[in-house]
């Protein structure tokens, strides 16, 4: 199976640097024309989706909806794969996150305020959980789209090249409209990734 991650194209909340899911904003002029690219990439890559999921963001359907039209596959549209839950500061400026020297104690179990707020290992865990339950499940022979966010596509980079999260940015590109591949290889028996964060597609 063959599973491409892919984050969102620039939304409003990227231009505003705000935290969390944001879940309204929409894209930018310059994040359709993100997806369009995309789009012409994957008709040159002759790379066509069996199953396509969503995050039910609106930056990330309008992606996957720009990005993969010519398909006609069925998007499902999914809670699973929205980018980290940043609890009462969901919203708000990522200054707050930035500059809170708590999280860098413990930066992988840290939340911030509110019941609701998640900690990196939670979106892990989230994201690992969508794969086992809703596309591991689908037959060998299928290849996978899931149009997710940043946070959420670096948790399962994480997962499967052991970076630590302090590690992560620094070593992968997880820009607007990067494209990660997840495949199984038969030899090992395991899920690997063959790339993480390309974005030729943006140059062309």
């Amino acid at each position: 199976m063959e599973i491409y991650l892919v984050r969102h194209g620039e939304a409003h909340s990227n231009i505003q640097h705000l935290l969390g899911r944001s879940d309204s904003y929409d894209l930018t002029d310059l994040g359709y024309e993100q997806s369009r690219k995309l789009a012409t990439w994957l008709q040159q890559q002759d790379i066509k989706f069996d199953g396509l999921f969503a995050s039910s963001s609106n930056r990330a359907y309008q992606t996957c909806t720009t990005a993969t039209e010519w398909m006609g596959s069925d998007i499902t549209i999914s809670d699973d794969i929205r980018e980290i839950c940043r609890g009462d500061w969901d919203g708000k400026s990522v200054s707050l996150v930035e500059n809170c020297a708590e999280r860098l104690v413990d930066l992988e179990n840290w939340k911030a305020p509110g019941d609701e707020a998640e900690s990196l290992n939670d979106v892990e865990n989230r994201m690992l959980k969508f794969l086992e339950t809703k596309v591991f499940t689908l037959e060998a022979t299928k290849r996978v789209g899931i149009f997710s966010h940043g946070k959420a596509i670096a948790s399962l980079v994480k997962h499967f090249t052991d970076v630590a999260w302090a590690d992560l940015e620094a070593t992968y590109n997880f820009s607007n409209t990067c494209v990660s591949l997840l495949k199984y290889n038969t030899d090992k028996q395991q899920y690997q990734f063959e790339f993480v964060g390309k974005i030729e597609h943006l140059h062309e």
